[in-house]
């Protein structure tokens, strides 16, 4: 798209009246909050470690989990400097917080798993997609881990759809006018 396609957006929004959103990423859906409410509550025990797949700007998921700020960094870019000059980092590398924490940044890895002392949530967007839980529980064999049920949504993306459906229809039932903005003519 063009700069030219954006300013008409800009200017779409601010004549309407709406805010500009971009770059929306998936921790705007409720199954995150639940994640975290399940972190907080001490489900997995106490977090270690938090892997996710390579850093850019468009995917700081691992960032809604983390209370404090970094203590270091390191890391290896994958090149200095792109061709249109952005120096923007999307290497491999850790982070460690002022708390301890260990976000561990590297390709491959899924969108987050993050990782306590008595368990392990993890989200993947691809299939099956969705957030998984496991938990370390005792057996006659000793102490195992174990993918539990869980109340987080597994169909994040079509429930994400179908709540801003509702959303849609609950504003047009309140009187509100919707609009479609088509940036291409074709």
């Amino acid at each position: 798209h063009t700069l030219e396609e954006a300013d008409r957006m800009v200017e779409a929004c601010a004549d309407a009246g709406v805010p500009l959103c971009c770059g929306a990423i998936p921790v705007n859906h409720p199954s995150y909050a639940k994640a975290k409410e399940l972190i907080n509550s001490g489900t997995i025990g106490e977090i270690l470690s938090i892997e996710t797949e390579a850093l850019n700007s468009q995917k700081q998921y691992w960032s809604y989990f983390v209370d404090s700020l970094a203590a270091w960094v390191i890391g290896v870019g994958d090149q200095p400097r792109r061709e249109s000059g952005s120096d923007e980092f999307t290497g491999q590398g850790m982070l460690v917080t002022e708390d301890g924490e260990s976000i561990h940044f590297r390709d491959g890895a899924g969108v987050i798993r993050l990782t306590g002392t008595d368990g392990e949530i993890e989200f993947h967007s691809g299939p099956p997609g969705g957030w998984r839980l496991w938990q370390d529980i005792d057996t006659p064999e000793g102490q195992r881990r174990v993918e539990m049920p869980t109340t987080l949504s597994t169909d994040w993306q079509t429930s994400s759809t179908a709540s801003k459906v509702d959303s849609m229809n609950q504003r047009t039932q309140a009187g509100e006018s919707l609009w479609h903005l088509k940036l291409n003519s074709d």
